[in-house]
């Protein structure tokens, strides 16, 4: 019932920097334990774009690779104070343009900079999927479990927002056999309020089938 993970988003200016030091942890590992769960993610992030550098030990059968899901960040992280589009405090939405230009007006050219290379744009379902397939091509090559070990909204958005996210999100987990957990139960990202209360309608999206 335990696994190993090596190490939570990995960045490393050089994927093989990361990919040599997976490697010789999961070559050290398996010399006591050749059939113990490690869930490998890619570099920078364990965002889907970077699974194609990813580079493990061939016929490993108990690996289990992990990505994490939070795209559009001008959604998913809107007034995040510890990114760098936490300063826009407009509307937002979804499915559709996250966030209209026409409402840049105000911003730092930094918060600017950071909206228009990746925080934002247009999103759908279809979008979503598009954007996991890198790593969802991967585990099919490679005939491995594919697990989301990190996914969620900042709770500064309006829910039935947040929600159409949350629906899209876990049908494309689904429909693609990945599993799935939430970030977090408590927290900046909550299942569950200050005194314990869960958001049935948010437990009811992470649940459906």
């Amino acid at each position: 019932m335990l696994a190993y993970e090596i190490l939570n988003e990995a960045v490393a200016d050089d994927p093989e920097d990361w990919n040599r030091l997976l490697n010789k942890v999961i070559t050290d590992i398996r010399v006591k334990e050749p059939t113990r769960k490690i869930v490998v993610g890619s570099n920078r992030w364990q965002i889907p774009d970077t699974f194609p550098d990813l580079k493990i030990p061939e016929n490993d059968t108990n690996i289990i690779l992990s990505f994490h899901f939070y795209t559009p960040m001008a959604l998913t992280h809107h007034q995040a104070p510890w990114t760098a589009i936490a300063e826009y405090s407009g509307p937002v939405n979804y499915p559709g343009q996250i966030v209209d230009t026409l409402n840049y007006k105000g911003l730092s050219e930094a918060a600017v900079e950071m909206m228009r290379s990746y925080a934002n744009g247009y999103f759908n379902k279809e979008i979503l999927e598009k954007i996991m397939m890198p790593a969802i091509k991967v585990a099919r090559e490679k005939n491995l479990p594919l697990f989301c070990g990190e996914f969620g909204v900042y709770p500064s958005i309006p829910e039935e927002i947040s929600l159409r996210w949350y629906k899209d999100v876990c049908e494309i987990f689904n429909s693609n056999n990945i599993a799935y957990c939430h970030w977090c139960y408590k927290g900046d990202f909550p299942v569950v309020n200050e005194k314990g209360k869960p958001n049935r309608k948010l437990v009811a999206a992470l649940t459906a089938k």
